[in-house]
C-alpha cells in the first residue's frame, strides 16, 4: 500500500488496479486511495473519486443452471465453497484436501462442459485453486480507463 499511495500521489501517474475480485472487496482494500479500480475482470469500473459503473449488460439466468452443479460439488468435497459475483460463479478449493479436490475438479469441469457445450458464450476459467464459470457479456460501453 505504501508503494501504491506513493505512486498515486504523484500527479504524473494514474494507477489502475484490475482484479477478478468483487467491487466490495476492492472498495475496502483501496478505500481513500487515489486509484481507478476495475472489478470482476472488467465488469465494473470505478474511476478515482467516482462511483462504480457497470461496463457490460448480462443476462444472469445462466446461473440457475450452473449453481446446483456447484452446490453439489461443495457437498461432495469438504473445504470448498462458492463465490457468486455479478458476472460469474467461482468454485474455490484452496481449503480442501489437494488430491481429493483435484479429482472433483476434473469431474466438475467435465460436468460443466457437458451442460454448456451448446452455448458458445460460456467460459470456464481456472485459476489458483479456483474454477470460475462466466458468460461472455455484451459490452455496454468500453470506457477509457485512462483519460
Amino acid at each position: 500500500m505504501k508503494v501504491i499511495n506513493k505512486l498515486s500521489n504523484d500527479l504524473k501517474n494514474q494507477i489502475v488496479i484490475i482484479s477478478g475480485r468483487s467491487k466490495d472487496f476492492l472498495e475496502k482494500q483501496f478505500k481513500g486511495v487515489n486509484v481507478t479500480l476495475v472489478a470482476e475482470h472488467g465488469y465494473f469500473i470505478k474511476r478515482s473519486g467516482g462511483k462504480w459503473e457497470a461496463t457490460v449488460i448480462s443476462d444472469i439466468q445462466w446461473k440457475e443452471a450452473v449453481m446446483p452443479i456447484l452446490d453439489e460439488y461443495v457437498r461432495r468435497c469438504n473445504g470448498t465453497f462458492i463465490e457468486e459475483k455479478t458476472g460469474s460463479i467461482a468454485w474455490h478449493y484452496r481449503n480442501a484436501d489437494s488430491d481429493f479436490a483435484q479429482l472433483r475438479l476434473n469431474e466438475l469441469r467435465d460436468d460443466l462442459v457437458e451442460i454448456i457445450r451448446h452455448k458458445t458464450d460460456f467460459e470456464i476459467l481456472e485459476g489458483n485453486k479456483v474454477l470460475e464459470v462466466k458468460v461472455e457479456n455484451m459490452i455496454k460501453e468500453k470506457p477509457p480507463i485512462l483519460s
